[in-house]
């Protein structure tokens, strides 16, 4: 698992990681996840990697601005652990790396529920 601290460090780290899926916190420094997204779907060698948008923002607008922005996925904070395991598994299904992925993600959601993790909200995580 890695984390970003803002939009511009998540581009550079999934160029040079490549990870198998991406939760993309829409509110975050220097770049927004809406560019991030754009930037990482413009690219040939990222563009096929999975994006989870994630927001406090529960507007129909807000979620049509993800899935343009090129977001695979849409989660609302805070995040509903059992719709997010359905949505990696679903993103992830034919990755050789699902399993890894899977636990991963479920160690991602047990560190959400802790006051550790949430001081990082407004961070990326990449699994």
């Amino acid at each position: 698992i890695l984390s970003a601290y803002n939009g511009e460090e998540g581009v550079e780290m999934a160029r040079r990681f490549r990870p198998d899926i991406i939760l993309m916190d829409m509110r975050m420094p220097i770049l927004n996840g809406y560019e991030a997204i754009a930037r990482i779907k413009k690219d040939p060698t990222m563009k096929d990697i999975p994006i989870i948008a994630v927001t406090a923002q529960a507007m129909e607008e807000d979620k049509d601005l993800c899935f343009q922005a090129g977001a695979e996925s849409y989660a609302t904070k805070p995040i509903d652990r059992k719709f997010l395991t359905q949505e990696v598994r679903r993103l992830l299904k034919d990755s050789r790396e699902f399993l890894l992925s899977l636990l991963a993600f479920l160690v991602f959601v047990s560190l959400y529920k802790t006051k550790i993790f949430k001081s990082m909200e407004s961070k990326w995580l990449l699994i």
